[in-house]
């Protein structure tokens, strides 16, 4: 007897403008990075090539649609021509925020898709046994992320007076209190939902402020979203010495 699968779609989420990363590279000892995140080299291929590997090579994952901004919608094509045959990427042109380029992206998943994984490929270490629990967990409750309790003491601070230096104007910053770290989590990707969930959330978007992810949208419809455990192992690359802590993970 066959065991039906669950349709997936992959959203990759490559449409970031890299601010932060750029702006690191200059005070780091990693290897030449003249690139964007994505496609900056890592382990001897493009950032965005790891995660998107592991989805394609996934039998549930019947559509991958890659979000890259606008001005790389050539480059990508010319560069990565026989990726996109090979895996039968979808291309979208991203918008100005993270919120805008996944919501371009849902406007391209197919009818018959039954699961929405939305993932950020500047999470290239995420591994198979993670993907595999928060499908299992999305298929089971219609809403999971992958999270990584908080380790470190959380401090909430204030803003205090403002300092010289270096010919500078620095604020500093007082510690008004020390936060319990019972309870917290930071969010990762992927972020998997029901098709018709995710889109109804993305369709009510406009009711909320200050989205720094997806699961915050469906929480806001009243939607409970399960935490699958993970570690900080699925490392987001934001500055570029988080490239080498990625290069250790991989290997």
């Amino acid at each position: 007897m066959m065991t039906f699968l669950n349709r997936f779609s992959v959203i990759l989420v490559a449409a970031g403008k890299s601010i932060r990363f750029n702006q690191s590279k200059n005070m780091t000892c990693a290897k030449d990075i003249s690139e964007k995140k994505p496609f900056t080299q890592l382990c001897g291929q493009p950032v965005w090539k790891h995660s998107a590997s592991m989805f394609a090579t996934d039998k549930r994952v019947i559509q991958i649609i890659i979000v890259v901004a606008p001005d790389d919608l050539l480059f990508f094509k010319t560069k990565f021509s026989e990726q996109i045959k090979q895996w039968h990427l979808e291309l979208v042109a991203g918008g100005n925020e993270r919120f805008e380029s996944v919501e371009n992206a849902l406007k391209h998943v197919r009818r018959e898709i039954d699961f929405v994984a939305i993932h950020d490929v500047a999470r290239p270490c995420v591994t198979q046994q993670q993907i595999d629990e928060v499908f299992q967990t999305a298929e089971q409750f219609g809403a999971a992320i992958l999270a990584s309790p908080l380790v470190g003491t959380i401090k909430r601070t204030v803003s205090s007076v403002q300092i010289k230096k270096n010919n500078q104007d620095l604020t500093t910053n007082d510690i008004a209190e020390t936060i319990s770290r019972d309870n917290l989590w930071e969010a990762q990707t992927p972020q998997v939902f029901q098709r018709e969930l995710i889109m109804d959330a993305y369709a009510c978007r406009k009711n909320v402020t200050n989205i720094t992810d997806d699961s915050q949208l469906v929480e806001n419809l009243g939607h409970s979203v399960k935490i699958v455990p993970s570690d900080r192992s699925n490392i987001k690359i934001t500055t570029a010495t988080d490239l080498l802590i990625a290069e250790q993970f991989l290997k």
